[in-house]
């Protein structure tokens, strides 16, 4: 199914959603929203979760304590205290018997209980033990998994392919993963070869050939190879995004390219990642939607 590219925003008090053009859809009447994902979007009232349609109109009445954005027809929610999933019908295809739940990726998702996580399928079943004491959501094959107060990484049998020696680790992206060892980062290959030292304070996931890392508490930018593409002269940098990426500078944000050439001034109290060509920032306490010549598509409001 085809996503509707719908944007939240917030008028009066209420949440309701614009489209790329900067026109309202669906009028601002909710109290709270997520963003859409296969045409259904979770929104809130009275304290409890449904979810709308991309006309706005409620096809799942509120009843959850918590919701997911659907993907592949099945949403995460929470029943009183416990996660499961539910189909568009609202049908629960796995009961709500977790207490954590991760994102379904590559045909499995972790699932926690008991101060233990294990893997379950679409259908439910247990398709990797609860063994862990932590796990991440697989990508390009492997997982991120906690055993004895170390990381490493399983494959989808449950095996650890790469040694669990880390303190923290973060989830596979580009086809290397953030690794923390005595509060240092670096970054591993498939194979847990390091291919990048463990020597930054902080490091992101690699997104569009480039890492944000930081040296103390200055952020830059480095390459696959840690060749420095952009020197640690920022207080905080993000990921690239179609080409930008948020960076901060004396308490306000604005974006760079992978030049480290300034697009859109530092003009804003918080900022985030462009999809489809908007992205949202935060003027003050009020939100808006700029496009990329940092021109506003909806004004800041609240």
């Amino acid at each position: 199914m085809k996503d509707v590219i719908l944007f939240p925003i917030k008028l009066n008090g209420y949440l309701g959603y614009i489209d790329l053009k900067g026109e309202v859809v669906i009028a601002p009447r909710f109290e709270e929203v997520h963003e859409f994902s296969e045409g259904l979007a979770a929104f809130e009232a009275n304290g409890r979760w449904g979810y709308i349609n991309d006309v706005g109109n409620v096809v799942i009445d509120p009843q959850y304590a918590a919701a997911g954005s659907f993907e592949n027809g099945i949403a995460p929610v929470r029943f009183l205290d416990k996660w499961g999933f539910i189909n568009r019908f609202n049908d629960f295809i796995i009961n709500p018997d977790y207490e954590r739940i991760g994102i379904f990726s590559e045909g499995m998702v972790a699932v926690g209980r008991g101060g233990k996580f294990g893997f379950i399928d679409r259908e439910g079943h247990q398709v990797i033990g609860m063994r862990f004491t932590d796990a991440g959501d697989f990508r390009q094959g492997m997982a991120a998994a906690e055993h004895n107060g170390l990381y490493g990484f399983i494959d989808q049998r449950g095996d650890f392919v790469i040694d669990p020696v880390y303190d923290d680790v973060r989830d596979f992206s580009e086809d290397l993963a953030a690794v923390c060892r005595n509060n240092r980062w670096g970054y591993i290959d498939r194979h847990g070869e390091e291919v990048v030292a463990v020597r930054y304070s902080r490091a992101h996931d690699f997104a569009e050939g480039v890492a944000s890392i930081a040296v103390g508490d200055r952020f830059g930018y480095i390459d696959k190879t840690g060749v420095v593409t952009i020197g640690p002269g920022y207080e905080y940098t993000w990921r690239f995004s179609e080409g930008l990426a948020v960076a901060s500078l004396s308490g306000k944000c604005g974006y760079i390219d992978q030049n480290g050439e300034i697009i859109i001034d530092f003009n804003y109290s918080a900022a985030f990642d462009f999809y489809s060509g908007l992205a949202r920032v935060m003027f003050d306490q009020y939100g808006g939607y700029i496009n990329r010549e940092g021109q506003y598509v909806w004004k800041p409001s609240r």
